[in-house]
């Protein structure tokens, strides 16, 4: 696998991760700034994964 598919696919999981646990689990409000942190770097794995050029 390519540097590509690598960043996205672990962009994809954190923030498959930070959505269900947000909406569907449910949260502590201490918890917040965990999950709002793993959504970002999720989003920006995926966002620079997606724009790296492909081989």
């Amino acid at each position: 696998m390519n540097a590509k598919r690598i960043l996205s696919a672990i962009g994809i999981v954190l923030v498959g991760i930070g959505i269900i646990k947000m909406s569907i689990i449910g949260y502590y409000p201490r918890e917040v700034p965990l999950f709002v942190g793993i959504l970002i770097v999720g989003s920006v794995c995926a966002f620079i994964g997606h724009k790296l050029p492909s081989k």
